[in-house]
């Protein structure tokens, strides 16, 4: 039996989100900073509850943020706190953190969905200057299929490397 897809396979999503993690303390928004432009997601073949993102490396990168949209109950206040909302709603949210890998034009990332859930997922671009965080506005991913065939980590990180 096929596992229930990680992301709607009937949509095509694209466009920019605005990232909403600074109360929590993570890097600062600079929507003058390239976002990566050809986001995609698939599922992991055969692995349910896991994707695959992958998107084209951006100059002077130091890391990326994937998000994910899922329903939360409570958000950052003005003040930075968070509170409750009166009625849920969906919401990107940081969900891992990909390092930059030098030398190399095309990022992938496997990640866990945790629950097996449809839903969305985006990028934005993390850089660092004079010791302090900036990031991209988020790239929502495009949903492209299920990758063919099984791969293993090691092969997965040698493509990397090509």
């Amino acid at each position: 039996m096929r596992p229930v897809c990680a992301v709607a396979a009937a949509a095509l999503w694209a466009g920019t989100v605005w990232a909403s993690d600074q109360a929590s303390g993570g890097p600062i928004l600079d929507e003058s900073l390239q976002a990566p432009s050809d986001a995609v997601v698939e599922e992991y073949g055969g692995e349910a509850g896991w994707v695959l993102l992958r998107w084209s490396s951006v100059p002077d990168a130091v890391s990326y943020r994937v998000w994910r949209e899922v329903r939360v109950v409570g958000a950052p206040d003005p003040s930075g706190s968070v509170v409750q909302l009166d009625q849920p709603k969906d919401a990107f949210v940081p969900w891992a953190k990909v390092d930059q890998v030098l030398n190399t034009a095309e990022i992938r990332a496997k990640v866990s969905t945790m629950d097996n859930i449809v839903t969305r997922w985006a990028v934005s671009t993390t850089v660092q200057r004079d010791g302090i965080e900036y990031k991209s506005v988020m790239q929502t991913a495009e949903y492209v299929g299920t990758l063919v065939g099984e791969v293993t980590w090691g092969g997965l990180k040698s493509t990397q490397s090509e």
